[in-house]
């Protein structure tokens, strides 16, 4: 996916594509190297292409180069799907904008793009989504529906309303099959009953030894708040924030909620991390588990001593079991290419795992033995099994599959027997099954036009009146109980080894005796440790050279950074002849050489780059010095356009005193010739830090 987005820059004409030789990679790149600050002062060149396009064209090759993705999955679809049933299609104009204000909120440019790159692909051939990209980069200044005409002979436009028409035709088939389906066993299903109404995102049901239900409710780009629900009728109750949007686990004692963080930050962002935390409800508290273990979607054991929890290490994925203060006991961990796991949960004994394991192209239901770590699948077959839940008995599992239509319903399985029934009917999907303590009841997530709602369902068990045989299972696979050996020759980071210019460009200017040409350089490593800014010019008529640089470094405990420029600057500057005539005062322009130097650290320690400011969350300070020094040097005065009647006073020097002489700020410029050392300290506060984004029109208004 992300080396299509590389392929993807390189579509510029070729006297594009030799300039990017030489100055860095400038001009029509959608994830310019340049800093934004300086993008901004450039004509518009770097214009993109509409993000359906290349996000959809790296969807369509993720999922030709790999045993998976997003064509092929079944969340994209259904989402699409739900949208015709809920006539919430988006028009052409919403898959050009990231976000918009009703659900989904956003992600048009891989849901859609995906389905406009697969019927643009199925109408005029594999190669058209490239070549539009190539002609678009040959000629970007004729647009983007230019290149599309080119190449396909219609517009843009036409193509997405083909699509929805195509789109339109399989899906009202689909709903119509399910609206017509007639068996006894269909009739036969539980009706679900409603607790959440809203849609958006309701996820992860889990129920609490007493019968209250925990689940999780969320807004886009923000972590989930846990309510807990009696299901009386009473108002629900918000118990925290998690800090993600993945399932929880309660102990036997309810007090405790178990989760996945996000722990990230304490490696500024660069590296990835999720750690085990408990939350006690009745100190108010959480409590960090582990650190740095990469640990996902973590599952106590019924006598609350043991947590399991998916894990990757040194290219390999497995499962893992911690104590419950965080200690890992034991690990089995396999080829990631060949194994993946999904969503581990624990018998009721203690015994065994049952968790949804990918390999060989299946994704399925497997056993885990607690103790040996030996797997053995339940059975093996096309359909995609997914959020495994146990009975209270141990004799079978609840879980979502789309073995019917391509639909997410959910089934419960027999373990003994292998067979299974099927539990829900929806048009949408049904996920996240939890069964209750008491085995009557099963939460679980189900999937409109809306968004997703929490449901309940009367159960009586696994019982399968169906009596559907499953596929026998295949061979467990080879596992080793112990991490990877470490990978040999690593070494320390060293900054200086990948600091080289990204950058470079020149850029025309002027002095007060005519053009002056400035060559800009931007360095920065890989780990952006350390950057720097070079900035060097030269004028043509007054023959004077003048630099600057910004040097930044964040690898220290508190960043730091220093910088020194010394370069001509001009502004208005008023001659009064005389104070009582309007035309007694003439503006021109005044040329000051300034020269300037400053050192500053921040805390708490952050990336401190150069030319953006730091992803700041909470309180962050900045502390520095810096001195200025202003010399006047030149008079840009046309003495023709002086009035007549004062012309004979002018003789090349100012006379009288400036109308608003003095200085504006010692922090950030002077007017006054003079010598102007400061010190300053500036504060930021910020809650979190989000991206910018755009709004789409709503149903085109």
């Amino acid at each position: 996916h992300e080396y299509t987005h590389i392929l993807q820059f390189q579509h510029t004409p070729w006297l594009v594509q030799q300039a990017n030789s030489a100055l860095g990679g400038l001009l029509f790149s959608q994830f310019p190297t340049l800093p934004i600050d300086i993008t901004l002062a450039l004509p518009d060149l770097l214009t993109s292409v509409p993000s359906y396009l290349t996000e959809g064209l790296a969807c369509y090759t993720e999922t030709k180069f790999s045993g998976g993705g997003r064509m092929v999955e079944g969340n994209h679809d259904m989402e699409r799907r739900m949208a015709f049933a809920a006539g919430t299609v988006p028009t052409y104009d919403q898959i050009y904008g990231r976000y918009t204000l009703e659900w989904p909120m956003g992600g048009y440019e891989y849901t859609w793009g995906s389905a406009f790159v697969a019927h643009l692909v199925e109408k005029h051939g594999e190669k058209a989504p490239g070549e539009i990209l190539k002609q678009y980069g040959l000629l970007p200044y004729l647009g983007f529906d230019n290149a599309v005409w080119r190449v396909t002979g219609e517009s843009a436009q036409s193509i997405y309303a083909d699509m929805c028409a195509a789109l339109g035709k399989r899906y009202g088939q689909t709903l119509e099959q399910w609206k017509q389906r007639t068996s006894d066993e269909a009739r036969r299903l539980e009706k679900p009953r409603d607790i959440t109404t809203s849609g958006r995102y309701h996820r992860h049901p889990v129920w609490q030894s007493d019968g209250t239900l925990l689940y999780a409710e969320a807004a886009r780009n923000k972590s989930s708040v846990i309510y807990a629900d009696k299901l009386d009728g009473s108002e629900r109750t918000a118990i925290l924030n998690q800090g993600s949007r993945s399932a929880v686990s309660v102990a036997r004692d309810p007090n405790l909620i178990y989760m996945e963080r996000d722990t990230s930050e304490s490696t500024r962002g660069l590296t990835s991390y999720r750690d085990l935390f408990v939350y006690d409800q009745k100190k108010k508290e959480r409590r960090r588990l582990t650190h740095q273990a990469r640990v996902f979607a973590p599952m106590v054991s019924p006598d609350g001593t043991r947590i399991v929890g998916m894990t990757q290490n040194g290219g390999k994925a497995g499962l893992a079991i911690f104590d419950q203060n965080g200690k890992r006991l034991r690990q089995w961990l396999f080829d990631q290419n060949a194994y993946q796991f999904g969503n581990p949960v624990w018998s009721p004994d203690g015994q065994r795992i049952a968790v949804a394991v990918w390999h060989a192209g299946t994704r399925d239901m497997w056993l885990v033995n607690a103790e040996t770590g030996v797997m053995e699948p339940l059975w093996r077959d096309l359909a995609v099994d997914i959020y495994p839940s146990w009975t209270p008995d141990g004799r079978g599992l609840v879980f979502a599959s789309d073995r019917q239509h391509g639909i997410f319903n959910l089934y419960a399985a027999d373990i003994a027997t292998r067979r299974m029934r099927q539990l829900t009917d929806v048009p949408g999907g049904a996920f996240d099954p939890a069964v209750s303590p008491d085995g009557k009841q099963i939460a679980f997530a189900n999937y409109t036009g809306r968004g997703y709602d929490i449901q309940v369902i009367p159960f009586s068990g696994v019982a399968s009146p169906q009596n559907i045989p499953l596929r026998r299972p295949g061979p467990a696979p080879q596992f080793s109980k112990v991490p990877p050996a470490p990978i040999a020759g690593i070494t320390p980071y060293n900054s200086f080894s990948t600091m080289l210019p990204s950058t470079w460009f020149p850029l025309l200017s002027q002095d007060e005796n005519g053009n002056a040409m400035y060559l800009y350089t931007f360095w920065q490593d890989l780990l952006r440790e350390q950057s720097l800014m070079v900035m060097n010019g030269y004028g043509f008529g007054s023959g004077r050279f003048n630099y600057g640089f910004n040097y930044g470094n964040s690898s220290m405990a508190l960043p730091w950074s220093i910088s020194a420029f010394e370069f001509p600057n001009v502004g208005r500057y008023p001659l009064i002849f005389d104070q009582d005539d309007p035309e007694g005062i003439h503006w021109t322009n005044r040329w000051q050489w300034r020269k300037t130097a400053g050192l500053s650290f921040q805390w708490p320690g952050m990336r401190f780059p150069v030319f953006e400011p730091p992803p700041i969350s909470g309180d962050n300070w900045t502390f520095g010095v810096r001195g200025e020094t202003v010399e006047d040097y030149a008079l840009e005065v046309n003495a023709a356009e002086i009035p007549e009647k004062y012309r004979s006073q002018w003789d090349g020097q100012p006379r009288l005193t400036p109308v608003n002489k003095g200085l504006l700020s010692p922090v950030w410029t002077a007017d006054t010739p003079g010598l102007y050392p400061s010190a300053f300290v500036q504060w930021q506060r910020a809650e979190a830090f989000r991206r910018p984004y755009d709004y789409a029109p709503l149903q085109g208004q």
